[in-house]
């Protein structure tokens, strides 16, 4: 959940994180050893297996159902017994992927005719029975293509729910709070939040949203950074520097793996 949640791997967190990434990596627990398998996680378990591959299969079942299966996976007593769970959760992650490749088309489609960066500080995009299990997920990919704080809501009735994701700078929970008359209820933290809202109440929400955040970020804070730790010779870039560099890991959000540049250096190929 640390990893998945996009929690900051800090202090004590850092610590959790490595340890328990250590433990994942020699578990004998059958249904954690099925599910490595069918997700071809390998040694060493890494921070981007959790929240790319395992994470996603477990989360698999509750976003489209309930979460029984993965738990029975969880506790099998069995590799025989946990085997058929972890294959059953792979492919309701793979129905998963294909309804949310479907509507993350249908939303950055519509944004890409609409956007309008000097105006649009926030995106907030809802429809009705939009799978409120891949919102989330389809907000990190709205995110990563237009480089604003996104909210995707979906449902039906009266109370539809919302998921959101933001970008350094802006505190998506404590923005929620700033809207607390428009929503049912809330909750998160400065990267990730989640909501209820009445369907009548989402143009307001996006027009409150998007005047907090033209109120709090520069135009620097719209553009995606690249930040870079240190300019290299690549004589430094041995493998002994390299190793010594691993230690700082686990890497994730708030503690990203390194960037360097080699000034000079011209690609032979595409990466």
């Amino acid at each position: 959940g640390t990893i998945a949640d996009i929690v900051p791997l800090r202090g004590e967190n850092r610590i959790l994180v490595s340890a328990g990434l250590q433990r994942l990596d020699v578990t004998q627990r059958p249904g954690l050893v099925a599910l490595k398998e069918v997700a071809r996680v390998g040694s060493p378990v890494r921070p981007h297996d959790v929240g790319f591959q395992l994470g996603p299969r477990l989360n698999a079942a509750g976003r489209l159902e309930t979460a029984a299966e993965a738990l029975e996976l969880l506790i099998a007593p069995t590799g025989d017994a946990a085997m058929p769970l972890a294959e059953s959760l792979d492919m309701r992650n793979r129905e998963r992927q294909q309804i949310e490749r479907s509507l993350s088309e249908d939303v950055i489609g519509k944004l890409k005719a609409a956007f309008d960066p000097a105006r649009h500080h926030v995106i907030v995009e809802s429809g009705l029975y939009w799978h409120i299990g891949v919102i989330g997920i389809v907000a990190s990919r709205v995110l990563r293509e237009f480089y604003r704080p996104t909210i995707v809501i979906g449902g039906e009735g009266d109370e539809w729910r919302g998921s959101g994701r933001s970008i350094e700078g802006f505190d998506l929970a404590a923005a929620l709070r700033q809207c607390g008359d428009l929503l049912i209820r809330h909750g998160g933290h400065a990267m990730a939040a989640g909501l209820s809202i009445h369907p009548d109440k989402i143009d307001a929400l996006r027009e409150r949203l998007n005047r907090l955040a033209q109120q709090s970020l520069t135009s620097e804070q719209l553009r995606p950074p690249l930040l870079l730790d240190a300019e290299l010779d690549p004589a430094e870039l041995t493998l002994e520097r390299i190793t010594e560099l691993g230690r700082l890991a686990p890497f994730g959000q708030e503690n990203p793996s390194m960037k360097f540049s080699l000034p000079g250096v011209e690609l032979s190929r595409a990466p």
